[in-house]
C-alpha cells in the first residue's frame, strides 16, 4: 500500500446522546500523519465527554485509516497495543471522502482520558498477511473542563447514586429521562468536580 499524507486523516466524531452537535464536540480538531514513523498526531481543544456509536461514554477522538482499493472487507483485521490481530467485523467502510477520489476509511477511536501519551494500532487489509502499524499520539488533545450531563441510566451515574445516603437517593425516584445528573465521569483526571446537579429539560 502506498502511504502519503492522506493515508491517515481525522475521523468524524459524533455524540449519540445528541447533547452536542458534531461541531461542538471539539475545536481545532486535526490529524497530521508522518508516513516514515507511522505517528498520527491528533490535536484538539475542548474535547467534550460524549457517547460514541457503541454506547460508551468517554472523551472519544480518532483517526481514519485509508483502506486500499480492492480490499475485501472481511479480510480487514486490527489489534491494539501489539496484540493479536482479530477480525474488524466490517461489511462496509466506516466513512469515505468525496473530494479524495472517494477513498474509503476505517475509523479507529480512543478515549483520551484513558490514554497517557499514545496507543498503537495494528491493521491488516489482507487477512493478516501484511501488518501495518499506526501510533495515535494524543498528547496534544485538551479535554473540556465543563461538567457534562448524562442520563441517570448511565452505569457510572447509577453507581455513584448508590453511594449516597438513602434519604438523598429518594430524591431521584421517578425522574424522567429528560432530567439529567452531572458527576465526575472518569475519576482518572482532576477535571470535573464530583458534584450532583439536576437539570430540568423542556418537554
Amino acid at each position: 500500500m502506498a502511504f502519503d499524507e492522506n493515508t491517515v486523516i481525522k475521523a468524524p466524531i459524533h455524540d449519540t446522546n445528541e447533547l452536542y452537535t458534531d461541531a461542538e464536540l471539539a475545536s481545532d480538531y486535526a490529524v497530521t500523519y508522518d508516513k516514515t514513523t507511522g505517528i498520527a498526531t491528533i490535536t484538539a481543544k475542548n474535547l467534550r465527554y460524549h457517547k460514541n456509536g457503541a454506547g460508551a461514554m468517554g472523551y472519544w477522538i480518532g483517526i481514519g485509516a485509508a483502506i486500499p482499493a480492492e480490499t475485501t472487507y472481511e479480510d480487514i483485521m486490527y489489534a491494539w497495543d501489539g496484540g493479536t490481530l482479530a477480525s474488524a467485523g466490517m461489511a462496509a467502510a466506516d466513512f469515505f471522502v468525496f473530494y479524495r477520489d472517494d477513498v474509503e476509511y476505517l475509523g479507529a477511536y480512543v478515549n483520551v482520558a484513558k490514554v497517557t501519551n499514545y496507543r498503537q494500532l495494528s491493521l491488516s487489509f489482507d487477512a493478516g498477511v501484511t501488518r501495518y502499524e499506526y501510533y495515535l499520539n494524543v498528547r496534544n488533545v485538551e479535554l473540556s473542563s465543563t461538567v457534562v450531563p448524562d442520563t441517570l441510566s448511565g452505569s457510572w451515574a447509577t453507581a455513584y447514586i448508590g453511594t449516597l445516603p438513602a434519604s438523598v437517593q429518594t430524591k431521584f425516584a421517578g425522574m424522567q429521562a429528560v432530567e439529567r445528573i452531572t458527576i465526575d465521569p472518569e475519576g482518572t483526571r482532576p477535571l470535573l468536580s464530583k458534584e450532583v446537579e439536576l437539570i430540568q429539560r423542556s418537554r
